[in-house]
């Protein structure tokens, strides 16, 4: 049987892939559980910590998603492939995508020093594969950490435009706009 926190974080990723954020009060997870909003409390010291939840919940499934391409293809390949991965993740949990990289939240991660010291489990696989790229010479020598973090900022950047509405609501030419785009900054990038 799950522990009450368990049912508390379930109700509110529940009410949070509905609703959003916004629409994530502690009233709703608990008329959701049939308990008042104050035992809410006892297990969860306010709303941002519920977020806080959902949010490291979220990096868990990201990182699980990411892990999964790693196993046959050269290292390059393996970037694009978690670059890919991050935005169909964002597609796909639209309302985590936020909390975990668009809300401000006092756990983020903060780059350099928290990427360069690996805290970031998500990151540090791309940079890991960034660095095996540029060991087998198809990137050219440089920080992998800035490299990942070029190939990250350039993902989440296609990722926003696309949540605007800037590609339409039509995801195949926003995934074939995305995947060239990443040929032209991959080709940059690349070892000559």
């Amino acid at each position: 049987m799950p522990t009450t926190r368990a049912r508390i974080l379930t109700a509110a990723k529940a009410i949070h892939k509905h609703a959003g954020a916004d629409g994530l009060t502690m009233r709703r997870i608990a008329a959701r559980l049939g308990v008042s909003a104050p035992a809410i409390y006892h297990h969860f010291l306010n709303r941002d910590a519920i977020l806080e939840a959902v949010s490291d919940e979220g990096f868990d499934s990201l990182v699980a998603r990411l892990r999964r391409p790693l196993r046959t293809r050269r290292p390059l390949q393996q970037c694009l492939d978690i670059v890919v991965g991050y935005r169909e993740f964002a597609l796909d949990e639209p309302h985590v995508f936020a909390v975990m990289f668009i809300a401000r939240r006092s756990r983020a991660r903060r780059f350099p020093d928290d990427f360069a010291a690996r805290r970031s489990a998500a990151f540090s696989l791309l940079a890991d594969r960034v660095a095996a790229a540029i060991a087998a010479r198809e990137l050219r020598d440089d920080d992998p950490n800035e490299v990942a973090l070029t190939l990250w900022a350039h993902a989440h950047g296609l990722i926003l435009l696309q949540r605007a509405g800037r590609f339409g609501h039509q995801l195949a030419p926003y995934r074939r706009a995305f995947n060239r785009s990443f040929d032209r900054l991959v080709a940059g990038l690349a070892a000559r």
